[in-house]
């Protein structure tokens, strides 16, 4: 019964632990608790003293657990439910703990907290030409692209973004934009990039240097663990979201766009020989001829038997 009611939109439920001791019953409260957070017009005069932190907030998506409170100061049943409208709020990919800090000790010597929340939609920092020796001269994987039909994708980028931080540990404070975010393995020797273009959402995976190797069945687990949180991101949204997975033909820079570049998986997975020309850059194009290698395409992602 639950599980229906939250299909046709009656309440926000989750049968997981964490969640499933809550039912939020009144779907617009909890949407109004993130639209207080973004819209509200009352925002200035309370922040006029903090323009700062605030202008912090509005570019990089980044507020402290205290500015939160500041903003659903005026509705008690947001403060009082705090700790149940944030989990739901991370399982839905609207925002995430980003990380909590050992801030000063408080007047009588305990060590207080500082927890900073992270929501990818507010965002608007870009992804600047000085940061892409992150992914060079570096060992890297293919570009794997979820290629949508029907849908733009920033949608389920915002969400998949904040979903990660579940997962993995973000590469630096720093290192996430509008378009792209950045995370590392905990306790590993990986790094991930997440981004998103016009068409596509795009996953690669790169070693901090030249001298560690990648090895093919962790990029598959990684693989395998995005490929589950876009599933659930896509199955809560609406059941037309259709995307393809698949690699770009050519080495471009992840982020860029790849309308012209998209080679279906299945399509590579089905080459009878293991190198031939691009079938879409056969000339007359605008772009160069040049060979696809299907072995170097699915080294690290096929999850298929040959």
């Amino acid at each position: 019964m639950l599980r229906y009611f939250r299909e046709i939109g009656l309440i926000i439920y989750f049968a997981e632990k964490g969640l499933k001791e809550n039912i939020i019953i009144n779907v617009q409260w909890f949407v109004d608790a993130f639209k207080n957070i973004i819209t509200d017009p009352t925002h200035a005069e309370p922040f006029c003293e903090r323009v700062r932190e605030w202008d912090i907030f509005m570019n990089t998506g980044r507020i402290s657990d205290q500015t939160l409170a500041k903003i659903w100061g005026d509705n008690a049943s947001y403060i009082t439910q705090k700790d149940i409208i944030i989990p739901y709020m991370e399982k839905l990919g609207i925002l995430a703990t980003a990380r909590t800090d050992e801030a000063d000790r408080n007047e009588i010597g305990a060590i207080k907290t500082r927890t900073i929340y992270y929501i990818p939609s507010i965002n608007k920092t870009d992804f600047t030409k000085k940061y892409r020796e992150i992914t060079e001269n570096v060992n890297k994987t293919p570009i794997l692209a979820f290629s949508f039909k029907t849908y733009i994708p920033h949608f389920f980028f915002f969400r998949l973004v904040a979903l990660c931080f579940s997962t993995w540990e973000p590469l630096r404070d720093d290192l996430l934009f509008k378009n792209i975010a950045f995370y590392k393995e905990k306790g590993g020797d990986l790094y991930i990039a997440i981004a998103v273009n016009k068409t596509s959402i795009q996953l690669q995976v790169f070693t901090p240097d030249d001298t560690i190797q990648l090895q093919n069945d962790k990029t598959k687990q990684i693989r395998s663990k995005i490929e589950g949180m876009m599933k659930d991101i896509t199955s809560t949204f609406h059941r037309q979201v259709l995307y393809e997975v698949g690699y770009t033909c050519k080495d471009i820079y992840i982020t860029e766009e790849d309308e012209d570049f998209f080679l279906s998986e299945r399509t590579v997975a089905e080459l009878t020989t293991n190198k031939r020309i691009c079938p879409h850059h056969v000339p007359p194009t605008k772009h160069e001829k040049h060979d696809i290698v299907r072995d170097d395409l699915l080294y690290y992602w096929y999850m298929g038997t040959e």
